[in-house]
């Protein structure tokens, strides 16, 4: 049988969404927070764009070509995110957990690119 809750327990409830709130106040809600949780989701778009067209086959140059610009975007917008979020963790403003996502996307947009390069050589007579 379940009893009521004891005053521990509903404490301990309180504390975490008192800190859960000062988190979104501090990191989320912050105008910084704000325009960088906006740049990260731009980039995740623009990854999952990136990483989730495959082309048809060598001779796909439209497919291949959108890929390429989807890494290139992704490493600019992660770059560009890096750049944003430094200063603000260096001042201990932001979590240093802001810091995470960037370097994961320039990772994955230099690899993509690297692998259709790879892949998909430009042939002779067909542009490039």
């Amino acid at each position: 049988m379940l009893g009521v809750p004891g005053v521990g327990t509903l404490r301990w409830l309180s504390g975490v969404a008192r800190g859960v709130i000062d988190f979104l106040k501090r990191e989320v809600l912050s105008l910084r927070g704000a325009s960088l949780l906006t740049v990260h989701a731009a980039t995740a778009y623009v990854a999952y764009w990136a990483l989730a067209v495959p082309p048809d086959g060598p001779w796909d140059e439209d497919n291949l070509t959108g890929i390429e610009m989807g890494c290139a975007l992704m490493i600019l917008s992660a770059a560009l995110t890096l750049a944003l979020s430094v200063a603000p963790v260096r001042h201990r403003r932001l979590h240093p957990w802001w810091l995470a996502p960037p370097p994961l996307y320039l990772t994955l947009g230099a690899g993509r690119w690297a692998y259709i390069a790879h892949a998909y050589p430009v042939a002779v007579g067909r542009g490039g």
